[in-house]
């Protein structure tokens, strides 16, 4: 006689579940997702075929000192132009048999599966927007990332329809943070030349948050060693001898990591001047299940249609080939 599947103890005793819901061992931080987020990155959109921003590119030069009697110029000047950006769809999809769902009722459940795998799909989905967020918009069906609008290379290019090679008011900061000797010797100078750059006198139209790899922000933590104050009103912490992570700062703004982030680059962001436009009732929308005819499941579709776009890239600026 062959021995039982699961033994006696196994058959006679529950298991001691420990927690309400599933774990996470998957999703990273989205850190710029949620930083652009905590300034209303999104635009919402009613329609249209592509997401356009109306931009002011130039000075009216008709104003000049003149004599008492001199004649005024009277040229027209073109001061407005437009940035257009294509329409892009992310979606999958949420699917549950019956068998699951029926199983899952009354006190045999140990957790609501359903609800578990509709937060697991917009977890999902919010971490693809992320990772598309960071992209290059290569892809046929990508949509302009970061690397793209903050690109490492600004003269080169266009953005929106708006080639940054001629027009120079179209080109994101940047500078190399390439080390002269010793490892990030040069991220905190170049950091400083990058935001005063993005910045109008320094202070108006400034970044407002500085994102890059974990490898990097650990360089520019240990470029501030020197810095350190021992303060602590718990007793418990007294002689921690490291930052806090969100007590990093630069001028102010919060510096974190994103896992998503390329190597080697740090950018700084202002949800003002770096856009997500969406179309309306289009954004991270969960579809009502859908049973389908030829089979005992259910099918929940999730989707956004959105874009990424910039309507002055002058405020935004990277940091690159930090070594």
């Amino acid at each position: 006689m062959a021995d039982p599947a699961i033994g006696q103890v196994a058959a006679s005793v529950w298991e001691a579940k420990i927690g309400k819901k599933p774990t996470d061992n998957i999703f990273n931080s989205r850190a710029l997702f949620y930083a652009m987020g905590s300034d209303g990155f999104k635009e919402d959109v009613s329609g249209g075929r592509l997401f356009e921003f109306t931009l002011e590119y130039a000075e009216n030069t008709t104003h000049q000192m003149q004599g008492e009697m001199d004649n005024l110029d009277t040229t027209r000047i073109d001061v407005f132009d437009a940035a257009r950006y294509n329409q892009k769809i992310a979606a999958g999809t949420v699917v549950y048999s019956e068998l699951e769902r029926l199983r899952n009722l009354g006190d045999g459940a140990k957790f609501d599966v359903i609800a578990g795998k509709l937060a697991n799909g917009k977890n999902s989905h919010s971490a693809l927007l992320n990772r598309q967020m960071w992209g290059d918009g290569s892809g046929p069906n990508d949509i302009d990332g970061i690397q793209k609008l903050i690109s490492i290379t600004p003269t080169t290019g266009s953005v929106g329809g708006i080639n940054g090679s001629t027009f120079t008011w179209w080109r994101n900061r940047q500078a190399s943070g390439a080390k002269t000797s010793t490892a990030f010797d040069n991220l905190r100078p170049a950091l400083t030349s990058v935001h005063n750059q993005c910045s109008l006198g320094g202070t108006e139209n400034k970044p407002t948050a500085l994102v890059m790899d974990r490898a990097d922000l650990e360089g520019l933590e240990s470029t501030m060693v020197t810095l350190e104050r021992y303060t602590s009103d718990d007793r418990k912490r007294d002689g921690d001898p490291a930052f806090l992570n969100d007590a990093l700062k630069f001028k102010g703004l919060p510096a974190m990591y994103d896992e998503d982030a390329p190597a080697g680059e740090a950018r700084f962001i202002n949800p003002k001047f770096l856009k997500v436009p969406y179309l309306s009732g289009g954004w991270m929308k969960m579809y009502p299940a859908v049973d389908p005819a030829n089979q005992l499941s259910n099918v929940h579709k999730v989707a956004t249609v959105l874009g990424m776009a910039s309507n002055a890239r002058r405020h935004l600026g990277v940091v690159s080939a930090i070594t």
